[in-house]
């Protein structure tokens, strides 16, 4: 099988992956929003911030290293299992023993307990069997996705039956841990290889992931330090409003940056001594991931009013602003986090830490400044324009040290920005002329005529661009005509 037919039989794994995570959560969040309260969900939002730069620290660092290596050893599976353990258990402690702290800076005594019971979590998940790497390297996520399935499953019954029974934020909570445990039981099962402690390989581990971990954790403070100020200017409430329509606005990222960076990351490896081509793939993989982007922010914000009340319920009318807002934080999102699997595949993680400080610190000092002067839409605002410098900076520092050209990238997805442009006033003019009086009737069909209008008119673009841009006509033939195919397959 071709480099090219495992990168797609990859995505299309990681794409089911990622949609069942989400549908998971989706339902999840319809549900508990019913039950619990804003303010539940701002504990859960305040807990998230801090864990989630501790347990950056355990994320990508070794498994990055390993996916860049072409032949894994043993030793190297040990040695990433054990460096995982040893971290997540400081990351343990770490966390533990700053948690009355932390609900001091938050004004919180709720989050100390909150905080000291998810501490055991990274270090539950560090016996996670490291042989699942060697599925990833070998493109087969099926495993990974049948793991996850199971788990989500058990978690979010766990989570619904708690907050049916308890009616608070700790069904959140006792949830994540069976979700933790079953994974690690799972991973074992799917898995022959047993990993023991080791620690043989750890020099040259530690030599690439330090940067990589350094980024991570940096990069977690700048993308949080909008909750982090609310939670702080603000109250739990109002947390849990601008965390909940962040996770309603953002919710599809997942099925565009992990379907994409996963599998591109192990194949764009592949090619990083061959500039050229390296900077076709990037160039393909950029525009095939702004097609799916673009139009899903602009969707919905055009529909945030009724998604919004439909799925969370009139109590959180307070969100829909957030929402119209924070779906553009999307696109942000996507090509920063290309870019930086980009510049990891290159090697350039300690430039590309170096980056993430100096974005970081602009923009903790923006954010500090302007904190007490801002309402919440205003933060809002103020995180996607960030967001959007951002990913400008990153494509020119990437374009400096690569082949990858910024003003090829603007041009191929110009023709993309105004078909979702199109598609959002025209979402926007039809609302008014719906005879359904159902709210939930007027979400579906404005998503349908949406996604009518952008397939169509997205259709006619890329047909008519292929005869001028290798992009699009890789677009064309890759997407387009096998769906044809299948089409025509089916008619007959």
């Amino acid at each position: 099988m071709s480099l090219s037919s495992k990168m797609l039989r990859s995505s299309v794994w990681v794409y089911f992956a990622q949609w069942f995570s989400k549908l998971a959560g989706f339902i999840s969040t319809i549900v508990l929003a019913r039950i619990l309260t804003p303010d539940d969900f701002g504990i859960v939002a305040s807990a998230a911030i801090v864990t989630s730069i501790f347990f950056t620290l355990t994320s990508v660092g070794p498994e990055t290293y390993l996916l860049r290596k072409e032949h894994i050893s043993e030793d190297d599976l040990n040695t990433a299992w054990s460096v995982g353990i040893i971290l997540k258990f400081l990351v343990f402690l770490g966390v533990f023993f700053t948690a009355p702290l932390v609900g001091d800076f938050f004004n919180e005594v709720r989050l100390i307990e909150v905080l000291q019971i998810v501490s055991i979590f990274p270090f539950v998940l560090s016996f996670n069997n490291i042989g699942m790497l060697l599925f990833k390297k070998e493109m087969d996520y099926k495993p990974a996705f049948k793991l996850g399935v199971f788990a989500q499953l058990l978690s979010l019954a766990t989570k619904i039956g708690l907050a049916l029974y308890w009616g608070n934020y700790w069904a959140f909570i006792v949830a994540e841990l069976v979700a933790k445990i079953s994974f690690v039981v799972g991973s074992y099962y799917l898995h022959s290889f047993r990993p023991i402690f080791s620690l043989v390989n750890i020099r040259d581990q530690w030599a690439f992931s330090q940067w990589v971990l350094a980024k991570g954790i940096f990069s977690n403070i700048r993308y949080k330090i909008d909750n982090i100020l609310i939670a702080k200017v603000f109250s739990a409430q109002a947390l849990g409003l601008y965390s909940t329509a962040k996770d309603i606005a953002t919710m599809p990222a997942g099925q565009i940056v992990e379907p994409l960076t996963q599998p591109l990351y192990v194949g764009l490896a592949s090619y990083k001594n061959s500039p050229k081509i390296f900077a076709d793939k990037v160039h393909k993989s950029m525009l095939s991931a702004a097609m799916i982007a673009f139009p899903i922010a602009f969707g919905i914000s055009a529909v945030a009013s009724p998604l919004v009340i439909v799925l969370l319920g009139e109590k959180w009318h307070a969100a829909i602003s957030i929402v119209e807002i924070l779906s553009f934080l999307l696109l942000s999102g996507v090509f920063n986090s290309l870019t930086g699997q980009i510049l990891n595949v290159l090697g350039r993680v300690k430039a590309s830490f170096f980056l993430d400080v100096i974005l970081g610190v602009f923009t903790i000092v923006i954010f500090v400044t302007l904190a007490t002067k801002l309402n919440i839409s205003e933060f809002a605002l103020l995180r996607v324009a960030i967001g959007i410098v951002s990913a400008a900076v990153m494509f020119l520092y990437l374009e400096r040290v690569s082949k990858i050209s910024l003003g090829k990238v603007l041009i191929l997805i110009l023709p993309v920005f105004i078909m979702a442009l199109g598609m959002y006033f025209f979402v926007n003019f039809i609302a008014g002329f719906y005879l359904i009086k159902i709210l939930a009737g007027q979400l579906i069909f404005s998503i349908l005529l949406g996604v009518l209008f952008y397939s169509l008119l997205s259709l006619l673009v890329v047909f008519i661009l292929k005869k001028y841009l290798d992009e699009y006509e890789f677009l064309w033939k890759t997407f387009y005509l096998p769906l044809f195919s299948k089409l025509k397959f089916i008619k007959e």
